[in-house]
């Protein structure tokens, strides 16, 4: 049978792009300074915080930027307890302009002191008003006595007057006039209470108090519920009601009542001290209930801001402190940017977003622009306010014909050491940069050199999940499965993969690649998630991924050898023909597992690509030039909830490993001209890398589908084939002929 043409989601340039734009924002900041930070190791406890990350444990995995926060916190010192206040900062001084009271209290007198601790500057100072008079608050039963058949509640004394309550009782006892005979599994209800927010009181009889001849000597409580006003009425079933077991005599009995809690119904007024509550029994003979109230005498009303103080405010993030960071041609020499080194510790001034200055080099008879593009961790800063970060990216390496300013490069490590690099840079390693400004119909070759840190220093410093596919065990089974042991201490929730320093079977963390986004790219050049590469010199087993392919016919101008050819020298060659029109497009990192970390991390820069119809605009003056436009990247930190990155991008070519670089899928250059003779079949748009767009009508669709072809329905009597880069030439020809047969 026909093997199906491969699908390839549109959510997979979707998800790409949302990539880009989840990254690091000059509003998220993964700050670290030169303080070692916390290990990256299980933890030893359910509650340790010590160990970085602890997905299921009290220690966050994210960091959030420094937020301008208020400090103040009011204090209120007397005799009295209960108040609570908050303070209101003024956001230009750091002083207090307000305090407002969010709980009176009571029982506070003339000496109640306020203060406002939290000031890094001048304290504020401020004075309580006290009420001295008030009503009934609040009333809690000491002891509930018992025996009571009715309450009454008397308020008294005070100075005050029409002060009222509300009893509520629970059953406190059950007596038995007649405990019946023939019981042989008594069970206990009670009545609904008089209250309906009470709750139903609960009994049993122990079968020690049941006779042998089935008389209940004894009901014992075990609950006495609540919003009781009366005792309610108790029956002692044999069985249940709803299955009741006959043969028995029924037992009477009776209830009493315990106080439970008073409800305060009208506060009365004009008390001066705390009232008396007598609690009696009218019908009965209950007694013992106590009880004491809660006035709202001496309660503060308010409270007045004398002095307002200052330093009441965090610093966080001021906006619109900071110039943006503007792009510089740096040109072969590199006097075209600020002559800035690479800092440790840098400064907002030393930010630019640099060009990549062109080489010209001569390849199969065809010219390109090359760059040779280094991949480095380094610091930087998003703003004043925010100590340097450490990110990754990526920086245009030195070159005989571009040596540009020389800038020494190193690797800045976590604990605030620095690796030298055997490399100089044309500017020092920026966010965002260097930008790639191509032609349409010039191609564009890049010679790529993961120089990361290697080994324990290369591991991410952000946490990693690595329970995901390709960011966790190698494909080799050099490590038993994690055992899920329900604890916040097992593998399954530490997995050993994201620990530091890594198992030597675990995918390293400073793999790397380059993938155009948006480009119309030869598969071996695409930057898929298995074409990634280590840095050279790095320990382990898998120093490339399975799918990495260098540019065939890209040896190295000064030696003739291939420029990158071993497995693990941490280099590769990436080929974009730019067949497309003018369009802003950003190439980074693109590594199985973990993609949107690495980008995260700071791996993308832009990319650009201009064309005869965006100039001739420009000239005409339809589209501001270049003196009238301002150029800005802007990259959010927004997320999604519940979205998921979708699929990484396969863009394949049938042969082109054995050719010298395709500027077209093979497959599609084979069915394209075929497809577009075919007088009822017509292409939407030009046949461009492994996509082929064309207008079919449902009858010749089904047609084609029922020889086992498979495609996307792509608009209204419209279809999409993508070709795989394991698809047989045999079934592009036999295609290609069912195409031309609906003629």
């Amino acid at each position: 049978m026909r093997s199906k043409w491969n699908r390839r989601p549109i959510t997979a340039l979707v998800g790409a792009t949302a990539l880009l734009l989840s990254g690091l924002a000059a509003n998220t900041t993964i700050a670290l300074t030169a303080t070692p930070a916390a290990a990256a190791s299980a933890p030893t406890s359910a509650t340790d915080e010590t160990k970085i990350p602890h997905y299921f444990g009290p220690s966050p995995n994210w960091a959030n930027s420094p937020l301008t926060m208020a400090t103040a916190d009011v204090k209120i010192a007397g005799a009295g307890k209960g108040a609570t206040a908050i303070a209101q900062v003024d956001p230009s001084t750091g002083g207090i302009t307000k305090i407002d009271v969010t709980s009176p209290g009571h029982d506070y007198a003339a000496d109640t002191t306020v203060t406002v601790e939290g000031a890094a500057g001048t304290p504020a100072t401020a004075s309580a008003t006290i009420t001295t008079t008030g009503g009934v608050v609040a009333a809690t039963v000491d002891n509930g006595g018992s025996g009571y058949a009715k309450f009454k509640v008397d308020v008294t004394g005070g100075g005050g007057t029409g002060a009222s309550m509300t009893p509520s009782g629970g059953v406190d006892a059950v007596k038995l006039a007649d405990g019946g005979s023939g019981y042989t599994m008594p069970t206990v209800s009670f009545d609904l209470p008089d209250d309906p927010d009470g709750t139903i009181a609960t009994g049993h009889v122990e079968p020690a108090d049941l006779t042998a001849e089935g008389v209940v000597s004894k009901v014992t409580i075990d609950r006495p519920g609540s919003g009781y006003a009366t005792p309610p009425a108790v029956h002692i079933y044999n069985g249940t009601p709803y299955d009741p077991i006959s043969g028995n005599t029924p037992a009477q009995a009776s209830t009493t009542l315990q106080l439970i809690g008073l409800t305060v119904t009208d506060p009365g007024s004009g008390y001066t001290s705390t009232p008396v509550v007598d609690v009696t029994d009218p019908t009965g003979t209950g007694t013992g209930a106590t009880v004491s109230v809660t006035t709202d005498v001496g309660a503060i009303s308010g409270i007045t801001v004398d002095s307002p103080g200052d330093g009441y405010l965090t610093k966080g993030i001021k906006k619109f402190q900071d110039s943006l960071p503007m792009p510089c041609n740096p040109g072969v020499t590199g006097t075209g940017c600020p002559d800035v080194p690479q800092n440790a510790d840098p400064t907002m001034a030393d930010k630019f977003v640099p060009l990549a200055v062109p080489e010209s080099q001569t390849y199969s008879g065809e010219q390109a622009d090359q760059y040779v593009i280094g991949l480095v961790q380094y610091r930087t800063r998003f703003s004043s306010d925010l100590p340097p970060t450490l990110v990754r990216g990526y920086v245009q390496l030195s070159t005989p014909d571009t040596p540009g300013q020389k800038v020494p490069l190193y690797n800045e490590l976590l604990n605030g050491d620095r690796q030298a690099l055997p490399y100089t840079g044309v500017t020092s390693p920026q966010w965002l940069g260097p930008i790639i400004a191509a032609t349409k119909d010039r191609p564009v070759r890049i010679v790529f050199r993961n120089l990361l840190p290697t080994n324990a220093d290369g591991d991410l410093f952000l946490p990693t999940d690595s329970s995901m596919m390709g960011s966790g065990m190698a494909p080799m089974k050099g490590m038993a499965d994690p055992t899920d042991q329900n604890s916040v201490l097992d593998e399954v929730r530490n997995p050993r993969c994201s620990q530091s320093p890594k198992d030597a079977m675990c995918f390293k963390d400073n793999r790397a690649t380059l993938h155009l986004h948006g480009g119309i790219t030869p598969w071996i050049s695409d930057g898929t998630p298995h074409q990634w590469i280590t840095p050279a010199g790095e320990k382990t087993d898998w120093p490339q991924g399975v799918s990495v392919q260098n540019v065939p016919d890209m040896p190295d101008p000064n030696g003739g050898a291939e420029v990158c050819a071993a497995k693990d020298d941490g280099c590769s060659t990436f080929y974009y023909s730019n067949q497309q029109s003018a369009r802003l497009m950003f190439y980074h990192d693109h590594s199985w597992g973990i993609t949107r970390l690495n980008v995260y991390a700071g791996e993308a820069a832009g990319y650009t690509i201009t064309d005869d119809t965006e100039k001739k605009l420009v000239n005409s003056g339809a589209l501001p030039g270049a003196d009238d436009t301002l150029p800005l990247i802007v990259r959010s930190g927004a997320r999604i909830a519940g979205a998921r990155i979708a699929g990484a991008r396969s863009l394949p070519s049938i042969g082109a490993v054995a050719m010298s670089v395709p500027k077209r899928d093979a497959a599609t250059m084979l069915i394209g001209p075929r497809a577009a003779a075919v007088t009822k079949v017509w292409l939407d748009h030009p046949v461009e890398a492994n996509e082929i767009f064309l207008r079919l009508s449902a009858a010749e669709a089904a047609a084609l589908r029922a020889q086992a072809f498979d495609f996307y329905d792509w608009g209204v009597g419209g279809a999409r084939l993508v070709t795989s880069w394991s698809q047989p030439e045999a079934e592009v020809a036999a295609l290609a002929a069912a195409l031309e047969a609906l003629a």
